[in-house]
């Protein structure tokens, strides 16, 4: 009777923890084509805050309730740039995500106006971001750094909420693929990697770079590659280095170098890479607005761009109760293996992380 009250409480026990939920709290800040995807998205994606609501992702004892906030930058200062998309605070009649958090809360990412939301990964222009959030003095004490700090945010209904994102996803805009160039290629490479490097130096804050969607061939207006793949091309080649470890080599492990750092290639989902393609390397044409929509995607292509934005959220969210859980994965060892092959790691590396694998992955 005593061993079958202690497997009932073993039971019972185990069934709480697999039952425990965990907030995973994530911040996406973007621009129109972003916010097309996240909004009300039409067609066989639906809409992402119902797949959010109902996804999970499961590490150990721990499964995530993933709270998304979306930033969007095409809104000047004041002018509702935050809303919801998975909110903590129950009770909401959801039907536009923007709904629920008040007019007037910003964290002013733009730099001063709508005029500067273009820049943010821009190295050639001016970059408030790079500026405003890791080069300026006193940073953690301005708005700019709210994203990255426990704070308060008002609803509608006059209530408040606190918020501590575990990610924070930067996605540019496409507007900076415009008349590009080599250099301006160049220049972007370089203004990423110092970023990421100043994001390494805050091993507090967890930072995504996701890479946006392409132009079209030719829209009749100036936010197209004006019927000149060379120039698809050397963003795509772009693209290709932005999703190599030549960028970033992702890793859950202590004193892995881009801990917390992650890259999402929007890019090259979203290209025609048909080798005969009239429009090669440059946005689909199934996923493109049409005439009149700049590069702005269809809702085929929105549809297709909430599918990516959602397997990147799944996939951080895991490393993210990884990271919290202290587990090393079969991943992990894949990765070090690989580092081992490429002179990065010695064998003794290799051998000491399966063996904590082997021991509970602690």
């Amino acid at each position: 009777m005593l061993m079958k009250k202690i497997i009932f409480v073993l039971i019972a026990l185990c069934a709480t923890v697999m039952a425990e939920e965990v907030r995973v709290g994530i911040l996406f800040i973007h621009y129109s084509v972003g916010n097309s995807a996240v909004v009300n998205c039409q067609g066989e994606a639906g809409n992402i805050r119902n797949t959010l609501d109902t996804m999970t992702v499961s590490v150990g004892a721990d499964t995530a309730r993933i709270v998304l906030r979306t930033y969007n930058m095409n809104f000047d200062h004041l002018d509702r740039a935050l809303c919801d998309t998975v909110c903590v605070w129950s009770g909401a009649d959801w039907c536009y995500i923007e709904d629920k958090i008040s007019t007037g809360f910003d964290y002013n990412l733009q730099g001063g106006g709508v005029s500067n939301r273009n820049r943010i990964f821009d190295a050639e222009w001016y970059s408030p971001i790079l500026d405003n959030l890791f080069q300026k003095p006193f940073k953690e004490d301005s708005v700019f750094w709210y994203p990255f700090t426990e704070h308060q945010i008002p609803y509608d209904n006059g209530g408040n909420v606190t918020e501590l994102y575990d990610l924070v996803i930067f996605k540019n805009p496409y507007i900076i693929w415009q008349d590009f160039t080599q250099a301006k290629a160049d220049s972007i490479r370089s203004w990423y990697q110092i970023v990421r490097d100043s994001v390494v130096n805050h091993p507090e804050i967890n930072v995504a770079f996701a890479m946006g969607t392409p132009l079209s061939y030719q829209t009749g207006s100036d936010a197209d590659f004006d019927s000149d793949t060379s120039l698809s091309k050397i963003v795509y080649n772009l693209a290709n280095w932005f999703a190599s470890d030549s960028f970033v080599v992702h890793s859950n492990l202590d004193g892995a170098a881009h801990k917390n750092v992650w890259t999402a290639d929007f890019y090259r989902p979203m290209c025609e890479t048909g080798a005969g393609a009239y429009n090669r390397y440059c946005l689909r044409d199934d996923y493109w607005a049409g005439s009149g929509g700049q590069s702005h995607l269809s809702s085929v292509g929105a549809a297709a761009l909430q599918v990516e934005i959602i397997d990147f959220i799944r996939s951080a969210t895991e490393d993210i109760l990884i990271q919290r859980s202290g587990m090393i994965t079969r991943r992990d060892i894949d990765r070090k293996i690989l580092d081992f092959r490429e002179g990065q790691a010695d064998q003794q590396e290799v051998l000491d992380l399966i063996e904590q694998y082997n021991s509970g992955g602690q």
